[in-house]
Parts: structure tokens; C-alpha cells; sequence
């Protein structure tokens, strides 16, 4: 093909195209002094979407950052847009090798963040089906017995990266630089004659990074909660950060409670009784700290170390050992024979934009239910546990936005769920007749097996309503699926809902007679019991 028939750029895009196949990651560059470069961002994602795999990772990369004098285009226009895609930004200068080295990094980690193996595992007697993230695979050579991976979390400005650089560096600056999503250092160091590998994170305390943070709760050990000792508002979110980690960490992650900037003695406003009591009363350590006086710095980590079970309490922690390869094993992504959950079912709530998707799930996990509207940018999840037929059910519900302009970053989520809940507005004809485009967006990005139901929110506007129940029946039974009306304002048939898919999904576990099932039951029952489902 000659490039004569087509304007170069185009052309050369044509071959480049061959070259997203099983890439797994891409970097899209632009020029900061240069504001075409950046308006082009959006025909670039357009090729990412048709030439890539689904489960791509993107960062976003705005470069010759040291042109100030020359920019024309802003960090937070970037970065906004950025937070739009659900997906990394990082300013970089080639010249003068500013953080060049961190793109590659963030690229790393969250393709080995994603590289995650079947969610479902069989629990079975002889042996035990494991789950193995490659990025901590110890091999049988390997400098270090163990590794661990931490994270540092609180509000922004309290001193996260200041205790990291102090522990990692031994250094402290008085500038203060926001961190951006996240970052990470690693230490090695010797505790009980064994080498830690300390794989730090440090998460940005903003609430505009919070959905991508909470990616990097899962697979932690250990979980840092920083205050700052002379800002109250930043001690009385610390209710907020646990919150943030029984949501998104693993259930026996081990915490403690830092009380940072110590040696500010005369601007204190949170006594250490205070702080020691409200640790106590949660069961966690507490320390107070100054990063820059390099007080207490050492002793937190080494005190979650210790906190942290060894090999032979957790399957947590894994160490070397000469005959077969040791790996850190994330509690949560794994069934044991012990696990407190026999299957883990991924389920997705899709729709136009409005409908209600985020409030059924609120009314859902959380039993609340708030008039305000607030989209969901990207994604959002939560983790809710139920009991089904005697078997301890772990639900991953996935609430996608709606919105066209986060189509591209919502697809890749649709791979590897057991069922969709397709969602619309009883009292808004459009969200009805759009449930064709997401039944075609189901057949082009899920699995052909998955169970779909249809949902028919706000059933107590009775008076606004323009959908009827017979309408959105004949459509649900001409796609042989279920339908159900539903109100999260009332909480009417909320939990049903999601009880509706588990029956099917349970029903094609039960009958699949592949080795290689997405879902396997414990080897110890196979025949399905009498259909009932309870909370715990």
C-alpha cells in the first residue's frame, strides 16, 4: 500500500496498527508547548480501541515539560482529561530526564497490577488452587526471602512521601509536591534472619485520584494510615481511610495508625491519648513520627513487619525454599481450603448514564441511598458477601459510567464477568430503547456464557413513568432473560436483584463438565441444593 493515496500520518497509522496486537501497554505521547498533539490524544485512543487488546494498559504522557516558557497546555486540563480515561499522567522532560524513568515504571506496575489469574478458584481437598501474580514470584536464587508489599495512605499534605523518602533515602526536603496517583520505592532489609523486600506505595491522598488508588489496595500486607498531629480534619478522616481499606484490601491486611510531624510540637492539636486511644480501640499499633527530624521513621515499618504473620500463620507471606519456587499469594485472590468464600463471582451493572446503576449498588452494599447525582467517572466496585445454597458467595460488583465518552475504558471491564445487569430508567423512554446498544456492546467485549438481566429502576416515580411493565417484559422475554423493577430510592427488589443473577450463574457452574470451567464448586458437593439465599 502506497502512502501516496493517503495523507502520511494516516498511512503510517495503518501500519502501526499491526503493531497494538498482544502489546500490553501503550504510551500515548504529546507535545505540552504544542496543542494540536494534544487534541490528537482522542484519535489515538480511537486506535488503541480498535487495534489493541481490551485489557491494555494506557498512560498518558506530556512531554518537553521543561519548555515552561513555551507550554500551551496546562497540567490540570491534562490531567483532568486523564482522570476522564481512568488512566495514569505524567509530565516528562527527555532533555532533562524528568521522570522518564517513572513512566516506565507506572507502566510496569499496573500491567503486573493487572495481570491477575482466574478469579474463581476450586477449593478441593488434596490440593489447593492458587493464585500467583507474577511481579512476586521469588525464584529459588533470589536476593531476598520475602517480599512485602505496603501502602501508605491518608490525606494529602500529612507527610507520606517525606516518611518514604526518610525510610528509602534517608532524606527530607522542606517542598511540598503532591503526589500524583501513586508511586513507590523498594528497601530491602533483614528481620529475623530472613531478607524483607519492601515494596513501598505511596497513594495519593486527594479524592480526585481515589478510584485509581484503591486499584493498589489489593495483594497488600501491611497498610500505613498517616495524620498529620497538627491538622485535625486530616485525624478525623482516618474513619474515611479505613473505610477506604475494608472496601478495597484484603481482609487480614494488618494496619497502624502514624501520627506524623511530631517535632511541631507548638502547632500540635491532637495529643498523643488521644490518637493512642483511638488506635486501641481499632487494635492497631500506634507511633508518632517526624520525617524530617527522622524520628520513628525506621520503627513503623519494622513494627508492621512484625505485625505481619510469617509463612507458617498465612498464606500471605510466602519465603524461599530450595526446592520449589516461593511466592507471595494475595489472601483475597485465592480459595483455600479454609477460605471464607467458596465462589467469587464477578458481575457488572451497565446503562445510559442516570439510571440509577450506582444507587442500586449503594442500596445494595451499604443499605443508603442519597437524592444527589454524581456520575461515576470510569469505574467504581464493591465487594459484598452473601450465603447461597450453604456456600459462602463473594460478589464483585463492577459499576461502569454510562456515559459515551468512557465507553473505551468501561469495555475492558466487561472481560471475565459471569453476569451483567443491564439498568434503565423506568422514566426515561431513551435508557429503554438504548438497551440494544448495550446488549451489542455485552456481544462485542463479554463472555458468551455470561447471564444477563434486565432492570427497570425507579418503579416509585409511578407518575413520570413512560415505560410500562408489559413493554419492558415482552423485550426481556424475547431475549430470554429475566427483568425485574426495581426502586434503590425504596429499596424495593434491590437485593433481588442481584440474587436473580447468582441463581443462573450457580445453575451453568453446576452443569459445566469442563476441567477448564470459568467457575469450579468444591470437589466435596455437586449436586445443588434446595434455592435459598441469605445474608451474612
Amino acid at each position: 500500500m502506497s502512502s501516496e493515496y493517503f495523507p502520511p500520518c494516516y498511512s503510517s497509522i495503518i501500519f502501526l496498527g499491526l503493531y497494538f496486537k498482544d502489546a500490553h501497554a501503550v504510551m500515548i505521547v504529546f507535545d505540552v508547548t504544542k496543542q494540536e498533539s494534544f487534541d490528537n490524544i482522542k484519535m489515538w485512543l480511537e486506535e488503541v480501541n480498535t487495534n489493541a487488546t481490551t485489557d491494555v494498559n494506557i498512560v498518558l504522557v506530556g512531554n518537553k515539560c521543561d519548555l515552561a516558557s513555551e507550554r500551551v497546555v496546562d497540567y490540570a486540563k491534562a490531567k483532568e482529561l486523564a482522570d476522564s480515561l481512568h488512566i495514569s499522567y505524567i509530565e516528562t522532560s527527555a532533555k532533562g530526564s524528568n521522570n522518564v524513568e517513572q513512566i516506565f515504571q507506572t507502566v510496569i506496575t499496573e500491567i503486573l497490577s493487572n495481570n491477575e489469574p482466574p478469579t474463581i478458584q476450586t477449593t478441593n481437598t488434596e490440593e489447593t488452587s492458587e493464585t500467583k501474580p507474577v511481579e512476586n514470584t521469588t525464584p529459588i536464587d533470589s536476593d531476598y526471602d520475602v517480599l512485602l508489599k505496603l501502602l501508605l495512605i491518608g490525606d494529602s499534605g500529612v507527610g507520606k512521601s517525606s516518611l518514604l523518602t526518610r525510610f528509602s533515602d534517608d532524606s527530607f526536603t522542606e517542598s511540598y509536591l503532591s503526589t500524583i496517583g501513586v508511586d513507590f520505592k523498594i528497601r530491602t532489609l533483614k528481620h529475623n534472619g530472613k531478607k524483607i523486600k519492601l515494596q513501598i506505595w505511596d497513594t495519593a491522598g486527594q479524592e480526585r485520584f481515589r478510584t485509581i488508588t484503591a486499584t493498589y489496595y489489593r495483594g497488600a500486607q501491611g497498610i500505613i494510615i498517616v495524620f498529620d498531629l497538627t491538622n485535625l480534619e486530616s485525624f478525623d478522616n482516618i474513619k474515611n481511610w479505613l473505610t477506604e481499606i475494608e472496601r478495597n484490601g484484603p481482609e487480614d491486611v494488618k494496619k497502624l495508625l502514624v501520627g506524623n510531624k511530631c517535632d511541631l510540637a507548638s502547632e500540635r492539636v491532637v495529643d498523643y491519648a488521644k490518637a493512642k486511644k483511638f488506635a486501641d480501640s481499632l487494635h492497631i499499633s500506634y507511633i508518632e513520627t517526624s520525617a524530617k527530624g527522622s524520628s520513628n521513621v525506621e520503627p513503623i515499618f519494622q513494627t508492621l513487619i512484625t505485625e505481619i504473620p510469617s509463612k507458617n500463620e498465612s498464606p500471605a507471606i510466602q519465603t524461599t525454599n530450595t526446592k520449589e519456587t516461593s511466592e507471595t499469594k494475595p489472601v483475597e485472590n485465592m480459595t483455600t481450603i479454609d477460605s471464607n468464600y467458596d465462589v467469587l463471582l464477578k458481575l457488572l451493572l451497565i446503562g445510559d448514564s442516570g439510571v440509577g446503576k450506582s444507587s442500586l449498588l449503594t442500596r445494595f452494599s451499604d443499605n443508603t441511598f442519597t437524592e444527589s447525582f454524581l456520575p461515576t467517572i470510569g469505574v467504581d466496585f464493591k465487594v459484598c458477601r452473601l450465603k447461597h445454597n450453604g456456600k459462602n458467595i463473594k460478589l464483585q460488583i463492577w459499576d461502569t459510567a454510562g456515559q459515551e465518552r468512557f465507553r473505551t475504558i468501561t469495555a475492558t471491564y466487561y472481560r471475565g464477568a459471569h453476569g451483567f445487569i443491564i439498568v434503565f430508567d423506568l422514566t426515561d423512554l431513551e435508557s429503554f430503547d438504548n438497551i440494544k446498544k448495550w446488549l451489542t456492546e455485552i456481544e462485542r467485549n463479554g463472555n458468551e456464557d455470561a447471564k444477563k438481566l434486565l432492570v427497570g429502576n425507579k418503579c416509585d416515580l409511578t407518575a413520570k413513568r413512560v415505560v410500562d411493565y408489559a413493554k419492558a417484559k415482552e423485550f426481556a422475554d424475547s431475549l430470554h432473560i429475566p427483568y425485574i423493577e426495581t426502586s434503590a430510592k425504596d429499596s424495593n427488589n434491590v437485593e433481588q436483584t442481584f440474587k436473580h443473577m447468582i441463581d443462573p450463574i450457580m445453575a451453568s457452574m453446576l452443569s459445566s463438565k469442563s476441567e477448564n470451567a470459568t467457575i469450579n464448586v468444591s470437589s466435596k458437593e455437586k449436586s445443588p441444593k434446595n434455592s435459598s439465599s441469605s445474608f451474612c
